[in-house]
């Protein structure tokens, strides 16, 4: 009888191996970064819709402007102080809109006016998700830079396109019309409009913490 030495057979897989087959690597773990999240409503963006809705429409728009003929004019401190407070009124009132034209031949003017305040709200709530899904973690002084040029920016484009849409569907009311002054004035409250609207949400930017750095570097090495 031939020896035989001890152990499986050549041909058979050792039984530890055969019932545990060896397990693949896992996936690379993905962090997400805070400012990466989906879905997520900015405070910035829905003041901007409360302001907007609360200022701008009709009747807000009435009061607001007899609240700008009963402020003080002159000279002195009290001269000062009405300046100041008709560029803050400008500025609430700016993106105004209404629901219907108050006549006829004023459909283009009424037409420009609601596309004006719909540019400068898609405009600058897009600027500010964009501000706030970048991958750097601005300090706060940075961050309210930010935000008060998104809100310019906004403004300023609305008001360029508000003025070419005007300009298209007008049927005769801009004769006569000085364009260039016309176009000044609609920048300049533009940028009243930008500067007042940016430093409210620049106030509401700040009161929420930024996004961490160590979570942002974690998004970097994770592939996020």
């Amino acid at each position: 009888m031939p020896w035989t030495p001890p152990g499986p057979a050549r041909d058979q897989e050792p039984p530890a191996l055969a019932a545990r087959p060896l397990d693949p690597l896992p996936d690379r773990l993905t962090l997400s970064g805070p400012g990466r999240a989906r879905g997520r409503r900015l405070p910035q963006v829905r003041l901007l819709l409360c302001l907007v809705l609360l200022a701008g429409n009709p009747w807000s728009v009435r009061l607001i402007t007899d609240w700008r003929y009963e402020l003080p004019r002159g000279p002195g401190p009290s001269g000062l102080l009405g300046a100041l407070g008709e560029v803050f009124l400008l500025a609430a009132s700016w993106p105004r809109w209404e629901f219907r034209p108050v006549r006829s031949e004023l459909l283009a003017w009424w037409l420009a006016e609601n596309a004006r305040t719909v540019l400068f709200v898609a405009i600058t709530a897009a600027l500010l998700r964009r501000l706030d899904t970048q991958s750097l973690a601005p300090q706060r002084a940075y961050r309210v830079l930010g935000v008060i040029g998104a809100s310019v920016t906004g403004a300023v484009l609305a008001a360029v396109g508000a003025v070419v849409l005007h300009m298209a569907t007008d049927s005769g009311g801009l004769r006569g019309v000085n364009l260039t002054a016309t176009v000044l004035e609609t920048l300049t409250g533009a940028m009243f409009c930008g500067l007042g609207f940016g430093a409210l949400l620049a106030w509401a930017s700040v009161r929420r913490p930024g996004p961490r750095r160590e979570d942002v570097a974690a998004t970097w090495l994770g592939g996020g």
